[in-house]
């Protein structure tokens, strides 16, 4: 299955031709794996998209819902008459205009009549405002997930966005997509948290497990908040190490009817994880063993993090295939910097059972698929 029409494809060329400055279709593949996986795994969705200016980022989402079976519907604010008039033309031309809402207004006038958001999409100035961020956050709600563009090419929309985000106690990450795309979804996450997961990741280091990065524990947080926050699944880790990243994602699903299972072969590293949930009151189930000899069987798994043995992340993908649900997000670490990974990538990038996008949360590389 193709991600995108042709027709949207064109609409994208035409946008750049024309110097109407639409997001890169590398954006636009992010936004449509988010998309549909939440189509798939939610009730009826509904994203909203700020400043959408043609709507090449709205063709992107709407591609992505009606892939789903047309679960959900974008709601695209654009202020501008003339670009609103273009994005009309766009879903005309497309297909797809009956799955689009156009909103020609600013967003800070109408954001209270537009309802809960599952994902917000925000491309406006060059520094929104607070009032602007506050107004996304309050249509994202408890679980939605905001995305911000231009958080790396305009360092100061970055700075403002994350200052609003910090204040409001959000989790988010920053990723090398485009023109930078800051990922964030609401935090409950104390100042006891950070301490623990400080200390576990020093303690990681110390041990030999190489953790990942920051970054892209907050990454892990916010997509695994994605999948977990509004229905009961399972989420997987292949090679827990020490247990940095795996407390991050039973933080990500701690008050929610959904399962953290941690497989981690070496057991003394499950033991810095172990104690690190108990000082938190988190939980997981932790399998010493190798994902693909498990003696447990699972299904209804909407989110797998891989970071084991890099030669065996196809065998992994393999055999995770009947326990994953359709729109299920597959994340990969050190699919970069690792070349044993490139039967893994074919795989993925080929098509087929897949769709996804490779990016640089940390030098390792993360490659996220969604499971069609």
């Amino acid at each position: 299955m193709r991600p995108v029409s042709e027709a949207v494809i064109h609409v994208y060329r035409d946008a750049v031709h024309r110097g109407l400055g639409p997001i890169s279709p590398s954006c636009g593949m992010l936004l449509w794996i988010l998309a549909y996986s939440l189509a798939c795994l939610r009730e009826r969705i509904n994203i909203v998209d700020v400043g959408a200016g043609g709507g090449v980022s709205t063709l992107f989402l709407a591609s992505a819902i009606e892939a789903s079976g047309e679960n959900g519907r974008v709601v695209s604010v654009e202020r501008d008459r003339r670009m609103a008039s273009v994005l009309r033309n766009n879903l005309w031309h497309t297909g797809l205009g009956e799955l689009v809402e156009v909103v020609e207004a600013d967003f800070t006038d109408v954001y209270r009549g537009l309802g809960r958001a599952d994902l917000v999409f925000v491309d406006v100035g060059r520094v929104p405002s607070p009032e602007l961020v506050r107004a996304a956050c309050e249509v994202a709600g408890e679980t939605g997930i905001l995305a911000f563009h231009d958080a790396v090419s305009y360092p100061e929309r970055g700075i403002a966005v994350r200052r609003v985000l910090d204040e409001a106690g959000y989790v988010y990450s920053v990723l090398p997509v485009d023109t930078g795309v800051l990922l964030s979804s609401q935090g409950y996450l104390d100042k006891g948290f950070y301490d623990v997961a400080s200390a576990l990741y020093r303690e990681s280091l110390a041990r030999g497990a190489y953790p990942v990065s920051a970054n892209t524990a907050r990454l892990l947080y916010v997509l695994c908040r994605a999948v977990t926050a509004s229905s009961a699944y399972r989420v997987v880790e292949v090679g827990s190490g020490c247990g940095f990243s795996s407390l991050w994602l039973a933080a990500a699903s701690r008050g929610t009817a959904s399962t953290l299972y941690c497989f981690e072969p070496v057991h003394a590293r499950l033991a810095p994880l172990r104690r690190a949930l108990g000082m938190l009151g988190m939980d997981a189930e932790m399998v010493c063993g190798w994902f693909e000899d498990r003696t447990v069987r699972l299904g209804n798994v909407a989110m797998l993090f891989i970071d084991a043995r890099k030669e065996d992340y196809e065998t992994y993908l393999e055999a995770s295939g009947e326990m994953l649900v359709r729109g299920a997000l597959i994340v990969a670490h050190n699919t970069v910097s690792s070349a044993a990974v490139e039967g893994y990538l074919r795989v993925v990038h080929g098509g087929g059972n897949y769709a996804s996008i490779t990016t640089m949360p940390d030098p390792g590389g993360v490659t996220t698929s969604v499971r069609l």
